[in-house]
């Protein structure tokens, strides 16, 4: 039966909460990341292709349009539905910027988050998919390795664990009386704890300024993704009013 107390984790601040591994791996395992890995390398020679470039050039879409007073200033004798429609209306060129830019930023957050994302959450898509791949295979050597890693970054946290399974610190006890007394214990309550609040320190309090910056590349990814869909969309619903 599993343990309830797996999913029990300690008080985080917002930020904590909001950008983490865990959140940011939801995007970095996908099969999309992964795939717009390429787009820092192939991007500009797909999107921007001279066969792409000519057949754009025969439809009258390679340029930009050049501004006119109407799409920059307030409409005089046109409705501003109007007016505004002329200013979403991009061309297929700025589209394609837009798709191109928006993906290179989402490859590179990809490229970053392999590189500095703990092989935790790379490896797994949640706690509980942690918790279920880890709790048949944790020794007391493993397990006293993983609390080391806790105390680095959650002392208390730490000490709480060590406080209800001594055998947990390798300064008070030697890896083979560990593995005795892990047997002699014969609750996997405390290996429980070990994993989940090892997860918890591994997603939230891992490299916080990489996730950061993960997390504002991928923002501006997907912000600039948008855009043309977002401009279409306000079309829409501008042709609507009277």
């Amino acid at each position: 039966m599993r343990n309830p107390k797996i999913h029990e984790r300690s008080p985080d601040g917002f930020w904590s909460a909001a950008v983490n591994w865990e959140v940011l791996g939801a995007v970095g395992r996908s099969r999309l990341a992964a795939i717009s890995i390429l787009m820092p390398f192939i991007g500009y020679a797909i999107l921007y292709n001279d066969q792409v470039m000519k057949f754009l050039e025969s439809v009258g879409l390679h340029s930009f349009p050049a501004p006119t007073r109407d799409m920059i200033s307030a409409p005089d004798d046109r409705s501003w539905g109007k007016w505004l429609e002329g200013v979403l209306d991009l061309s297929v060129i700025a589209r394609l910027n837009f798709l191109y830019v928006g993906s290179f930023l989402l490859g590179l957050g990809t490229i970053v988050f392999k590189i500095i994302a703990p092989s935790t959450i790379q490896q797994h898509s949640s706690i509980e998919a942690f918790f279920n791949s880890e709790l048949e295979r944790a020794s007391a050597r493993r397990l006293r390795t993983m609390v080391r890693t806790i105390r680095h970054r959650r002392p208390q946290v730490a000490a709480n664990l060590i406080n209800a399974a001594p055998w947990l610190d390798r300064e008070k006890r030697t890896l083979k009386i560990a593995y005795a007394e892990m047997r002699e214990q014969g609750d996997s309550q405390i290996q429980a704890d070990v994993l989940s609040s090892f997860y918890n320190v591994e997603s939230r309090y891992y490299r916080r300024a990489g996730a950061f910056s993960v997390a504002a590349i991928y923002v501006s990814a997907f912000s600039l993704i948008s855009i043309p869909g977002l401009c279409f969309t306000l079309q829409v619903l501008l042709s609507m009013l009277p």
